[in-house]
């Protein structure tokens, strides 16, 4: 019979193991993420080349979009602490 110290030592490592699995799958979803990301950046430029954006306004689109994930960023990361 084990005793009930035993038991008790066995739980956080389970528990552990869980978050460790949790982690892993985390971090290849975010390796998926920056790899989809890297590859639609090489070809968005011709794709609005294609749907008939000259290239200052290509410019544009690209210049605002890290202004915008900056300001999305920050403005989500206020919403979800405000909903803690």
């Amino acid at each position: 019979m084990v005793a009930p110290e035993a038991r008790v030592a066995e739980a956080p490592v389970h528990r552990y193991a869980a978050t460790a699995h949790l982690l892993r799958l985390m971090k290849v979803l975010y390796f998926l993420s920056g790899f989809s990301a890297s590859s639609f950046g090489r070809f968005a430029t011709l794709f609005y080349l294609d749907s008939g954006l000259d290239a200052h306004r290509i410019g544009i689109v690209e210049g605002a979009q890290p202004i915008v994930a900056l300001l999305g960023n920050q403005l989500f990361g206020l919403l979800s602490d405000s909903l803690q």
